[in-house]
């Protein structure tokens, strides 16, 4: 290094050659390095030359006046700097190190030196330090202790740096405990959210399960290793691991800091979560190019969660191994015959040459399972180059499945799922399993790969014997045969990959279960709940729960209690298993009502209840006796006459006599209006609005009471969709005399301080928006495009319409697919508006970025729409406004 004596600095004009030059370089290297061939692994090492070479260049620009003796200092690269990790946006963190005391100039050196770096636009993080200062800032912050390891030296004196590193060794070992303790993996998956559990299909490089930043805990814990010395940590076989495993770890850092260049290079900025729709070009830039690129994806994540699989079990190997602060002799714990627990976990005793037999590597899993505790690095080396071995003694024995399922009930089953994974022990065990077990899904729906998903499905299905006073748990009491349910959430989603998944799934699941001689009762238990797993989410999400039609059809599908009980577990289990966005207080709410009611069938039969018409007497005259002393007695009795059945039969009797209140309010304001406006005109867009909080499905109930015109559904969608309340369901019921009750249920609004106000700013939007004092086209588009809406991530899905006469005996049904936008729904109601046809319910299901919405509907007169020709205008219609939206 160059020494550099100084008394002050002296820069000839603003222009840097220096950073000129890094300018040009960098374009050249980025150029060279990442867009015209696959990413280059040597590109953060190349990119951190190139840093370096702009500060030498730079310092020699900087004319000092030169002293005899004076202050000396170095510039010091730190962090993934100081490690030659740079990637293409990643920040350049620098120290600049003095002995003793700062000088006056140190502020003027700075500036000179790092601000050409920021007018070219890059970050940059720095610190102006003397030594003592470091090391009394190491002592206190864990991430300036961390920086320092991984500091080296890039131009300027030596004497700073020698200084620094003479005294930090010593404080280095002082805080091993402090780093043991903070570098801690995490205790057991089970509770964790599950995007700690499970690496998801959105992965974060940086900060995520296996990424960088347990690489860098790694290191760390090496740097406390009194043994190890300044040697870099790739350099030799350290701790359990030898020098294979080392170099195999050298090439899954490689393959993410590579990964994590590519990602930059896409999205233009510093980014470390690898999102969807930047995975086909990164997978591209990588080298993975197929002519599907869904396969070329698949092949990529299956690379890159290897890579962070490998470097997350490998940290907890380091951390348990090294860093278990033992005093004395290690504690061993026998498990049975062959396998101990030790401090770096579960061992094997005996192999056959180095070689794991089939019977053994199941004891091994189960010890997992049991105790909670991972394999230990050396083992899972040996269930490693064991797999073939391993699928020839155990294919095709029928005590392999039951022996598997008793695993996955175990108390730890996440743990031993995501070991079978890791290893590769389940797919070797089920070749089908391996093909699919990367199989990644593009939308913000599902959490993780499906291989992952269906450990954690099998997990959530354990988890329900512990969850006292929940239905589901009174449900999995009552199944009687766990088998089946188990191995249905082990194969739910094995078809994936291809249309028809279920039904496709539900051969490749018969396939398995016969090779391992599965009897054909259970066979079929598994076939029905494999092609049948979404067939209770879809009826709850997309049926009109009160038509008695889809429920019979519901009980007759299933056919009798039992497989209505797993069928119910194995729902809940995989929309848990899938993440938020599947599973919530709604999507909860719903799947109960739809299990109750068909449980109830089957418990009673269809001829249990009275009938309809002996029900809506026995509503009426309840509603009568609640109403009598509140409403003129003529007046009640017509408008029980004009109320539809459907209504009555839906609604309890005194949400029934809450609406009449509204009724009466809404006359009273008509005739208000009257004495204003020409009678012809009064009414236009009048609505009684009123909102309830439903709080066990995280929603309000917003019921709007007005006489029937055209337009006011669409308005009321139109409306509420700006003011970004979404919409789950909506039942619409117009009375013979005019009348119309809509209920809306919506989702909380995000702020619920000022509720009230939202409430009449959404009733005068209404009646402004039908009376032609408001755009709702215009304001939809203005609020897409605001700055202040977040842009909605488009998925290329191809919009769908299906037209079903054969579900409803009263209604055409309608199901819409297709990506979510701002105002979608007042778009695809204005369709229907627009062709004279009336919507009596709509069940909204918004899928992350895509919808999946179901419409019950009639014709103008009220009937069910049978004429072919209006069905085929209806679908080319709604398609046209779905493509030019």
């Amino acid at each position: 290094m160059e020494s550099a004596p100084m008394e002050h600095v002296h820069i000839v004009g603003d222009k840097s050659d220096a950073a000129e030059r890094f300018g040009r370089k960098r374009r050249e290297l980025i150029e060279s390095s990442l867009f015209k061939v696959s990413v280059s692994s040597r590109f953060p090492e190349d990119y951190s030359r190139l840093v370096d070479g702009y500060f030498k260049e730079r310092l020699g620009e900087i004319r000092p006046v030169s002293q005899d003796s004076g202050p000396f200092f170095s510039v010091l690269a730190v962090g993934g700097y100081g490690r030659r990790e740079l990637c293409l946006h990643s920040d350049i963190d620098v120290l600049v190190l003095f002995p003793g005391a700062l000088p006056s100039w140190a502020g003027e050196l700075c500036r000179d030196l790092l601000y050409p770096l920021w007018d070219a636009g890059l970050d940059l993080g720095y610190a102006v330090r003397e030594v003592d200062e470091c090391l009394f800032l190491a002592e206190k912050d864990f991430q300036v202790l961390t920086s320092l390891i991984s500091a080296r030296p890039v131009v300027g004196d030596p004497k700073p740096v020698d200084q620094l590193q003479s005294r930090f060794q010593g404080l280095l070992q002082r805080q091993c405990p402090v780093i043991r303790e903070l570098l801690s993996p995490q205790p057991s998956a089970t509770g964790q959210p599950l995007e700690t559990i499970w690496p998801g299909v959105e992965p974060d490089l940086k900060n995520g399960p296996g990424g960088l930043r347990e690489y860098h805990a790694m290191l760390w814990t090496a740097a406390c290793d009194p043994g190890r010395g300044p040697t870099p940590m790739l350099s030799r076989p350290w701790g359990p691991f030898s020098r294979t495993d080392m170099d195999r770890l050298a090439k899954d850092v490689d393959f993410l800091l590579r990964t994590r260049s590519a990602l930059h290079g896409v999205s233009g900025l510093k980014n470390d979560v690898l999102r969807l729709d930047c995975q086909p070009r990164v997978a591209e830039m990588l080298g993975f190019a197929t002519q599907d690129s869904g396969l070329a994806v698949e092949q990529f994540l299956s690379c890159l969660h290897g890579s962070m699989g490998r470097i997350k079990a490998m940290r907890a190997a380091s951390w348990m191994t090294m860093a278990d602060g033992r005093t004395g002799p290690e504690e061993i714990v026998a498990l049975g015959e062959g396998l101990e627990i030790r401090a770096d976990g579960i061992h094997l005793l005996e192999t056959q040459n180095g070689q794991l037999g089939g019977r053994a590597s199941l004891d091994l899993f189960k010890g997992v399972a049991v105790n909670g505790k991972p394999l230990s690095w050396t083992s899972r080396g040996i269930v490693e180059s064991s797999l073939d071995r391993l699928a020839e003694d155990l294919q095709g024995q029928a005590d392999v499945l039951p022996f598997l399922v008793n695993i996955f009930l175990s108390p730890f089953a996440r743990e031993a799922g995501r070991e079978m994974l890791e290893t590769g022990f389940l797919g070797a065990l089920i070749p089908e399993f391996r093909q699919v077990q990367d199989y990644v899904q593009f939308d913000a729906y599902h959490l993780h790969l499906l291989g992952f998903h269906a450990m954690e499905t099998l997990g959530q299905l354990g988890d329900f014997a512990g969850l006292s006073g929940t239905l589901e748990n009174e449900v999995w009491e009552k199944t009687d045969d766990l088998y089946p349910l188990m191995l249905a959430g082990l194969f739910h989603d094995i078809g994936k990959g291809k249309a028809n998944h279920a039904a496709r799934g539900a051969k490749l699941t018969a396939q398995i279960l016969r090779r391992f001689q599965v009897p054909e009762s259970v066979l079929n238990e598994v076939i029905f709940l494999v092609q049948h797993h979404l067939y209770l989410f879809i009826t709850a999400t997309r049926s009109d729960l009160n038509d008695e039609a889809v429920l019979t059809s519901c009980a007759r599908s299933i056919g009798g209690i039992g497989t209505l009980n797993r069928l119910y577990l194995l729902s809940v289990a995989d929309a848990r298993a899938t993440g938020p966005r599947a599973w919530n207080e709604w999507t909860a709410s719903l799947l109960r009502e739809v299990y109750f009611k068909t449980r109830k069938l089957f418990t009673f039969g269809p001829l249990a209840e009275p009938s309809a018409v002996k029900r809506i007497l026995g509503i009426r005259d309840t509603v009568r006796l609640l109403a009598q002393e509140r409403f003129a007695p003529d007046w009640l009795e017509k408008s029980l006459d004009a109320m539809p059945s459907r209504y009555i039969l839906t609604m309890p009797p005194e949400t029934i006599v809450k609406h009449l209140e509204f009724i009466r309010r809404w006359r009273a304001e008509y005739d208000e209006e009257r004495t204003r406006i020409p009678r012809d005109r009064a009414g236009r867009g009048l609505v009684v609005l009123e909102a309830d909080r439903v709080p066990d499905q995280e929603c309000f109930a917003v019921t709007v009471v007005s006489r029937d015109q055209r337009g006011l559904f669409p308005a009321m969608c139109g409306v509420l969709s700006l003011h970004d309340l979404d919409i789950r369901t909506a039942d619409i019921h117009t009375w013979t005399d005019g009348t119309v009750v809509d209920i809306f249920k919506v989702k909380n609004p995000r702020d619920m301080m000022y509720i009230k106000d939202l409430w009449e700013r959404i009733k005068r939007a209404v009646k402004y928006s039908l009376t032609g004092k408001l755009s709702l086209d215009y304001r939809l588009h203005e609020k897409r495009v605001s700055l202040l809406t977040k842009p909605q991530r488009k998925t290329g899905l191809v919009p769908r319409v299906r037209i079903d006469n054969g579900a409803s005996d009263f209604f055409t049904l309608v199901e819409v697919v297709a990506d979510d936008r701002l105002g979608r729904l007042y778009e695809i109601v204005g369709t229907f508006d627009r062709l004279s046809m009336e919507v009596h319910r709509a069940i909204i299901a918004t899928h992350g970025d895509r919808i999946a919405d179901v419409f019950s509907i009639r014709d103008h007169l009220g009937q069910k729409i049978e004429d072919q020709d209006q069905l085929q205008e209806l679908e080319k219609d709604l398609l046209h406004a779905l493509r030019r939206m």
